[in-house]
């Protein structure tokens, strides 16, 4: 290296091979999630919303699991119909609406 050329700190260096490298890592579950779409009848979905478990209470559901992100949460259809219950989550305030069994099979769980 010449003289008076600042080094790069090792930290910075590290940053710059571990980024791409987590941005490949997570591109499969991204693009799954993506493209993760619910089917018409879904009983188990994924919303993103304000206040989800409000949202799926208002759309006749309820979130599952023990804990949810704060803006998050895998909800499931409710003593009605699952029919139209991801268009049902929609028009209750949900933001996103995903496919909660695609979700599942990312992390391993059948659903």
């Amino acid at each position: 290296m010449a003289e008076g050329l600042p080094r790069m700190p090792h930290a910075a260096s590290a940053a710059l091979i571990a980024a791409p490298m987590a941005l490949v890592g997570l591109a499969g579950p991204l693009i799954a999630l993506g493209t993760a779409t619910p089917q018409a009848d879904a009983n188990l979905l994924l919303i993103v919303a304000s206040d989800p478990a409000a949202v799926a209470r208002r759309a006749g559901g309820r979130p599952i699991g023990p804990w949810q992100a704060p803006v998050g949460a895998l909800v499931a259809a409710g003593s009605e119909d699952a029919a139209g219950f991801a268009a049902r989550l929609s028009a209750a305030g949900a933001w996103i609406v995903l496919d909660g069994a695609a979700v599942a099979a990312i992390c391993g769980v059948k659903a």
